[in-house]
């Protein structure tokens, strides 16, 4: 079975296919297309203090690596969820708004799902 390097990306390195005409762009400047999107992610409730932070620096990171602009951080705080995730009742709650490439928010999608202490999140096009 052969994989196709583009779609499964490591944690950290998020696939960036190259523009439309064969990956060549004949001298021309390539037009990104960059729109505004919401992120909503859960950490885990005993994650604390530093770690939080550590978590929070590691989407932030991981966005900013890849051409994407970080516009808003809130800190929502430990809120009760709804029903239970991963057995837990409860979750810390974080708030970005982000300026992307459409193309890098399913990498970011499939990286989020990889950090341990997130245990939902997310993506939202704002319009």
């Amino acid at each position: 079975m052969c994989y196709d390097s583009a779609r499964y990306a490591p944690v950290g390195e998020l696939s960036v296919p190259s523009n439309e005409a064969g990956g060549k762009s004949r001298g021309k400047e390539v037009n990104r297309l960059v729109r505004s999107y919401e992120l909503v992610f859960i950490v885990h409730p005993e994650v604390d203090g530093d770690d939080f932070t550590a978590v929070v620096e590691r989407v932030t990171s991981l966005i900013e690596r890849n051409s994407g602009k970080i516009t808003q951080v809130n800190d929502w705080g430990l809120r009760r969820l709804a029903y239970p995730i991963q057995d837990q009742w409860e979750g810390q709650y974080v708030f970005m708004l982000l300026e992307l490439e459409p193309h890098v928010v399913i990498g970011l999608d499939r990286s989020l799902i990889l950090i341990e202490q997130v245990i939902r999140h997310l993506v939202v096009r704002v319009e």
